[in-house]
């Protein structure tokens, strides 16, 4: 295989592990590639491997950190693009936060009711949330946006109900209830590429993963009984339940045209 000294501009140049089990993958890739690795210290009991084939360097692999496994974040790859010149390649950028705070009032419900359950400590009708979001321009025809966004809503009042057997905000469903207290934490996070040929078309491909502190996103088996929605909206259906799952994948491709 012949030796890479520089990477075209736009081509993937360089490649890295972001992993729970180091130790593992660094015997596995060896294993599969033929890689040796050289371990340097990068603090406290914790290394950043480079990968190598025949002495040159040709990826790496670090640990995950704590908060990264508390949110849920699953091992991956981090790919590096190759730029002429960095402080050239962004034309311009945009960033956004925005973020949220605020209360349940009204139905036997105040701001300061106490909810404490054996899953939630406090007032459970306080929510806060924030948005963030990083748009970078590459000249004329190509962006980057890469952001996402987290919350807490005890009592689940913000949270758009599943339509589990057809159900609604009106009618509710034991499936997923929406009561003071009830426990609500989540988080996503999104890219996005987009390439515009001209000011009229987009073309975008975007990939997202959302994940919940209680099973909530549609699984493979669907929230629809098989026979089609039964009874009252949302009501119980005997022998049957949905498939709820707590996180959610997703890869988005679309053509986006201004008329």
């Amino acid at each position: 295989m012949a030796n890479v000294d520089k990477h075209p501009v736009g081509s993937f140049c360089w490649f890295e592990l972001a992993t729970t089990d180091q130790a593992g993958a660094k015997k596995f890739y060896t294993a599969l590639l033929g890689w040796d690795v050289n371990d340097s210290p990068i603090g406290p009991d914790d290394f950043y491997s480079m990968f190598k084939l025949s002495g040159r360097d040709a990826g790496a692999a670090y640990t995950m950190r704590k908060e990264q496994r508390a949110q849920g974040v699953p091992p991956h790859w981090m790919v590096y693009v190759a730029v002429a010149n960095a402080d050239d390649a962004v034309s311009k950028a945009a960033f956004t936060f925005t973020f949220d705070a605020g209360c349940e009032y009204g139905g036997g419900v105040t701001c300061s009711t106490d909810t404490t359950t054996a899953t939630h400590q406090g007032n459970g009708v306080l929510f806060v949330g924030f948005m963030a979001y990083l748009r970078a321009w590459f000249g004329e025809q190509y962006a980057v946006t890469v952001g996402g966004g987290a919350i807490d809503n005890p009592g689940r009042y913000l949270v758009l109900l599943p339509p589990i057997n057809g159900a609604t905000a009106a009618s509710g469903t034991p499936y997923f209830t929406q009561h003071p207290g009830d426990p609500w934490t989540s988080w996503d996070a999104q890219l996005t590429f987009d390439y515009m040929p001209s000011e009229y078309c987009t073309l975008r491909a975007e990939l997202t993963y959302r994940r919940a502190s209680v099973p909530y996103f549609a699984g493979p088996r669907g929230v629809t009984p098989p026979d089609g929605n039964q009874g009252a909206p949302g009501s119980m259906v005997p022998g049957w339940t949905p498939d709820l799952v707590r996180d959610e994948p997703r890869v988005t491709l679309a053509l986006e045209v201004k008329l």
